[in-house]
């Protein structure tokens, strides 16, 4: 399998379509940038100034509508589990081990902050972020979700390389 690695700013994008029912994207900074003025934006500010939501990182095949997830990457002060974290960080020092050394500095110095290796047949995956409830029910369904992430996760990190 070939891999590419990609690099990722700060400007990471969230997933709209689950409130506005259409497919865009818009950044995390100012959901309205890409010219939407729908109210739901404003509902949802708001929630994440009182810290009621917040928006977890995932690498997704692409940023079209007909995109999957490929795995949480969660990002310590920004949003995820502890095992997404560990999966994020993992998936970071994998992304910085395989770059050519000069090529990751590249990265740093043009503001890159967070890499992954992608199958070369997902080249244009993109970073972004899903908005979740800060304080989740306890409900069989919660309780199910967060059993999956544990099962999932040595799945996901298994080809990620070890530090060491």
């Amino acid at each position: 399998m070939f891999l590419s690695i990609l690099a990722f700013s700060g400007g990471m994008r969230l997933r709209a379509d689950q409130w506005a029912r259409r497919n865009t994207l818009a950044p995390l900074e100012n959901p309205r940038a890409a010219g939407d003025d729908h109210p739901v934006w404003e509902n949802i500010e708001q929630l994440c100034r009182c810290g009621l939501i917040t928006f977890v990182p995932h690498l997704w095949e692409s940023d079209s509508g007909e995109a999957e997830v490929i795995h949480a990457y969660g990002i310590k002060g920004v949003g995820g589990e502890q095992i997404e974290i560990e999966l994020g960080e993992a998936a970071n020092q994998a992304g910085l081990r395989l770059a050519l050394e000069f090529k990751a500095q590249q990265a740093r110095i043009e503001g890159y902050c967070w890499t992954a290796p992608i199958k070369n047949t997902l080249p244009e995956a993109q970073l972004i972020g899903v908005g979740r409830l800060t304080y989740r029910p306890h409900t069989r369904r919660t309780s199910e979700w967060f059993a999956q992430l544990k099962r999932e996760r040595p799945a996901l990190d298994a080809g990620l390389p070890r530090n060491g």
